[in-house]
């Protein structure tokens, strides 16, 4: 009897211990994210997609490119500021209003207001649709962005290349010119952020200083990419000063405190402070460069 018990205990753990591994067995497995795939199928999302389209009339290279802005990108950079904040600081400010619709070609600051929201809007459903993300590290994040950026930019040349390539009759003739700006603009683009080679800027270094001076280009054009997507968003609804955040590290998804003087073009605003932060990226880069030929030449 005492051995019948014996056996009848271990028979029941054993049969718990088997329970439990089958219960392990049939969990649904996690899935093992596949960082390409959701930068493939990002890059072709309509909010993604809508995002990046509605941003480039507020590029400043944009502007020199179709609209042969004479300008520097600094000096494009520093009026939208401007007008920005006197905007924010009074959103009845008509002058400034029309000011810069006219200054983005934009009919009507109302039209202007329609592709600021757009950004915003876009923005939002982005950060929604990939909230998941926020598991990932954030280097893995920003590497997903990134990657969805350059596929989009690539399918855009691919579209205007295709688009270029039609036989040009009739009322086609008068959009070959409007394509070839476009893909101009968007060849500029993909040399600047991507890093393509081409021409004599991206020939091979020579010294330590040349190649940290490129990283420190890439790590900028890396963070600008990541920076519309956040400030995009973060700017929705409060449309805040841009001294608020401009040098300020700007999370991918998250809460963004702003100051808020106004929000009626908070997508702009966003974006113009992400281009901010870039150019000063860029600026720091070349400072960075110079410091280090120093100490190569005093050694």
């Amino acid at each position: 009897m005492k051995n019948f018990k014996l056996i009848t205990k271990f028979f029941s753990i054993l049969l718990i211990m088997f329970l439990v591994a089958c219960t392990k067995s049939n969990e649904i497995p996690k899935v093992v994210v596949n960082n390409k795939d959701i930068a493939n199928e990002m890059a072709t999302t309509e909010s993604f997609v809508s995002l990046n389209d509605a941003i480039t009339k507020f590029d400043p290279l944009y502007l020199q490119v179709i609209y042969k802005d004479k300008r520097s990108l600094s000096e494009i950079q520093k009026q939208s500021t401007s007008l920005i904040t006197e905007i924010n600081k009074n959103p009845n400010n008509l002058a400034a209003q029309k000011e810069l619709a006219e200054f983005y070609h934009f009919n009507s600051f109302s039209d202007l207001q329609k592709a600021s929201e757009l950004i915003s809007s876009s923005a939002e459903k982005f950060r929604i649709k990939y909230s998941s993300l926020n598991q990932l590290q954030k280097v893995d994040q920003n590497k997903i962005i990134s990657d969805a950026r350059k596929l989009f930019i690539n399918n855009k040349m691919e579209l205007l290349e295709k688009a270029n390539q039609k036989k040009a009759t009739g009322l086609w003739n008068d959009m070959v010119d409007g394509i070839l700006r476009d893909w101009e603009y968007w060849r500029l683009v993909q040399n600047e952020e991507l890093g393509n080679e081409d021409g004599g800027e991206t020939a091979e270094c020579s010294d330590a200083c040349c190649y940290e001076y490129k990283a420190c280009l890439t790590r900028a054009a890396s963070s600008y990419r990541i920076n519309f997507l956040g400030l995009g968003t973060a700017m929705a609804g409060a449309g805040g000063s841009i001294g608020a955040v401009l040098g300020s590290p700007v999370p991918l998804f998250g809460n963004i405190t702003v100051g808020t003087l106004g929000g009626i073009i908070g997508g702009v605003t966003g974006f113009i402070t992400a281009v901010n932060i870039y150019l000063l990226d860029q600026q720091a880069c070349v400072y960075t460069y110079k410091a280090c030929i120093i100490r190569k030449n005093e050694n």
